[in-house]
């Protein structure tokens, strides 16, 4: 797997646990605003040494094949960080699949900054990794995300009831799927 990637605006690198303290700025800077979605966000996670373990797991599972986690910044100021694309549950052989996940900056939300980053990872992902499918599942409430998924090319397949619990309830998402070959977007202007 490629370790950075390059779009027209921005720069996907997966990071060491070295950059674990601009991870955890991210995460505090939009801590109210991704908790809507996140899973898992609290205020252990964000403890500069939960973020090193965290990171150090997500880099041993990238060199296994099995993830990558790009956090995303803009070319001319790489050490802040405003983005994130994952893919993880990265399967090979007759499958060729992965589950995307995806978080901005409240600060650069509704910019297409996400739909920037996406649409280069997920080109990696088809191009580089060879895969075949790539999946979203999305809180039914998401509607920026479902929009996103939407310009992307993604086709909605159905509900996952009461798939992920969120700030202690069980969220409802709708299962999205993008095929090789799908993809839209930006092709044109990159």
């Amino acid at each position: 797997m490629r370790f950075e990637l390059e779009s027209r605006g921005l720069i996907l690198r997966a990071l060491s646990e070295d950059y674990a303290p601009n991870v955890c700025d991210f995460y505090k800077r939009n801590y109210d605003y991704l908790s809507k979605w996140e899973p898992n966000l609290n205020d252990k996670f964000l403890s500069l040494e939960a973020m090193e373990m965290f990171m150090k797991a997500d880099m041993k599972n990238m060199l296994l094949g099995n993830s990558v986690r790009y956090w995303f910044s803009f070319k001319n100021s790489p050490e802040r960080i405003i983005g994130g694309v994952n893919f993880q549950d990265i399967k090979r052989g007759a499958f060729k699949s992965c589950q995307i996940g995806y978080k901005i900056d409240e600060n650069f939300s509704g910019l297409g900054l996400t739909k920037e980053a996406a649409h280069c990872a997920i080109s990696s992902m088809f191009t580089d990794e060879k895969l075949h499918r790539v999946e979203a599942l999305i809180a039914v409430d998401n509607l920026p995300s479902v929009r996103l998924v939407e310009k992307l090319g993604f086709t909605k397949e159905g509900v996952s009831r009461e798939f992920a619990l969120i700030n202690g309830d069980w969220k409802d998402c709708f299962q999205y799927s993008l095929l090789e070959g799908e993809l839209k977007g930006l092709s044109q202007q990159m």
